[in-house]
């Protein structure tokens, strides 16, 4: 498979087993069983080591072999791939499991709530509620503790 534009001009020379939306205005492309992440100009943005792949929401990028790993625009894993569960709740931050553990990671890949929580959810746009036990816990985007409670 291979891609052309509008225009008759290639994109993708046809040399893929596949071709697919890769999300966002990417494209994902298939050698062999694994998929990489290109541009919309065809630029591989990451090679073809991985089971999926697809561009999230504005610089997110997740990748899978066994488990989900985030990457940054330019393809560098930033966290991963150790992550079971991924969710891209916003621009700058994403909700992520490690086996049971839910934790929130910044657009770096930095954890600003680390991964001890049953449960994690975002309250609006501005507050993550995280739940362990009868223990809930809000926090603001940043990662700083507002509000904690026991519910019996």
């Amino acid at each position: 498979w291979g891609l052309v534009d509008d225009r008759g001009r290639v994109i993708l020379a046809p040399e893929y087993a596949a071709i697919a939306d890769g999300g966002r205005g990417h494209l994902g492309y298939r050698v062999g069983k694994y998929w990489g992440l290109a541009d919309s100009l065809g630029q591989r943005i990451t090679p073809p080591n991985y089971a999926q792949v697809y561009r999230g929401p504005e610089h997110w990028v997740l990748a899978q072999t066994d488990r989900w790993a985030l990457l940054d625009s330019a393809g560098n894993e930033i966290y991963g791939p150790a992550l079971t569960k991924v969710h891209l709740c916003a621009t700058h931050y994403a909700f992520a499991d490690k086996g049971n553990t839910w934790g929130v990671l910044d657009r770096q890949g930095q954890e600003i709530i680390p991964f001890r929580f049953a449960h994690i959810a975002p309250i609006g746009d501005s507050l993550i509620l995280a739940q362990k036990g009868t223990y809930y816990r809000w926090f603001d985007v940043s990662g700083e503790l507002k509000n904690a409670h026991k519910i019996e």
